[in-house]
C-alpha cells in the first residue's frame, strides 16, 4: 500500500479540507488551474524522469490551485493540488520554497514538497498516468474531475 505511514511523517492527514480538496472553485483572488506554465528546460521534467537538470535554473514556481504529480522515493507519482496550508499545515517543519500539497484519492493526505519533486499534472500525465494501481487510477479520475469542474465554473480558459 502506498500509504502515508510509509512516508514516516512528511505526509499528513487533513481536517477540514475535504469541501475545498476536491473539485471546489478557487477562493477569491486566487490563481486558477488554467494557469499552468510549461517548466523550464532543465527543470522539473528533467528530475522528473530522474535526471539531474542540465543548469542551475530559476525554480519553477506552482500556483494555488494547480494539478501536479508528486513524487516520494518508494512510492509512484500520485495526483495532488497545490494549496495554501493552514495553520496547523505551517507548524509542521518544512524548508522556505517547500511546496504544500493535498493528493487525491487518499483521505486528504498532505505534504510539503520540494518543488523539483512536482511535475505539472499535463505534462506528465503520458508517463505517470500509466501506473497499473487502482489507488493512483482513482486518484487520476478524481484530479481530472476536479479540473473539469474548475473549467466549468470558468475557471479555466
Amino acid at each position: 500500500r502506498r500509504g502515508a505511514a510509509s512516508w514516516r511523517g512528511s505526509v499528513r492527514r487533513s481536517r477540514g479540507m475535504d469541501a475545498e480538496f476536491l473539485g471546489a472553485a478557487p477562493a477569491e483572488g486566487g490563481s486558477e488551474l488554467g494557469t499552468m506554465q510549461p517548466v523550464p528546460q532543465g527543470g522539473g521534467l528533467a528530475a522528473a524522469n530522474g535526471a539531474a537538470p542540465a543548469a542551475p535554473q530559476q525554480q519553477r514556481r506552482f500556483v494555488t490551485f494547480e494539478v501536479v504529480w508528486a513524487k516520494f522515493k518508494q512510492s509512484p507519482w500520485w495526483p495532488a493540488q497545490v494549496r495554501e496550508p493552514g495553520p496547523d499545515q505551517l507548524k509542521v517543519k518544512h524548508s522556505a520554497g517547500d511546496v504544500f500539497v493535498v493528493f487525491y484519492g487518499d483521505d486528504n493526505q498532505w505534504a510539503w514538497m520540494k518543488p523539483d519533486r512536482l511535475v505539472p499534472f499535463v505534462q506528465g500525465y503520458a508517463t505517470h498516468a500509466r501506473h497499473k494501481s487502482t489507488k493512483v487510477q482513482n486518484a487520476i479520475r478524481d484530479a481530472i474531475q476536479a479540473i473539469e469542474a474548475t473549467y466549468k465554473l470558468g475557471g479555466g480558459t
